[in-house]
């Protein structure tokens, strides 16, 4: 899931004359990675760490009629069908996906003055282009998990709204 936010460093358009071009060498001793980016990095960390923990272990109690083991629920029953383990896990994993497509808009901005992430959303099709691409392929996955050959395939679950 890291390469999210290689895509949106990678796909950042160069802009002649600024201030982000380095005009000397750099030396072996910097730092790759800048005080900044420290901070993007933990904050995201501690955000899906607990958001994942939160929805992993409590979850069978926040989203379930019927509250399950989790460690000792089979993912699929003797029919075959998913249980509300395969569920959980399937919406821990599209958790996670958005978090990171999120995450992505977050790696855009790395100045330290700045904190506005939609002062550049617009200036780059090929960002929309893969955000769309994948989000889509996301989409696919989950609803996947409606048919019996792309539940298993995949191993996902059908999610309901309600």
């Amino acid at each position: 899931m890291d390469i999210l936010g290689a895509i949106a460093i990678g796909t950042e358009p160069y802009k002649k004359g600024s201030t982000n071009v380095v005009s000397k060498r750099i030396s072996r001793k910097d730092t790759m990675i800048k005080l900044e980016m420290w901070r993007n990095i933990i904050c995201q960390v501690v955000y899906q760490i607990t958001i994942l923990l939160t929805m992993m272990y409590f979850g069978g109690y926040l989203f379930f009629e019927k509250p399950f083991n989790i460690i000792k629920m089979p993912l699929r029953d003797s029919a075959g069908a998913a249980t509300d383990k395969l569920v959980l896990n399937t919406m821990c994993f599209h958790t996670f996906f958005l978090m990171n497509w999120f995450n992505t808009f977050n790696s855009r901005i790395i100045d330290r003055d700045e904190i506005n992430i939609f002062t550049t959303i617009c200036n780059n099709g090929y960002l929309w282009l893969i955000m769309i691409l994948e989000l889509v392929a996301q989409i696919g996955m989950i609803h996947a998990g409606n048919s019996v050959l792309g539940s298993a395939l995949l191993g996902t679950a059908p999610l309901t709204t309600m």
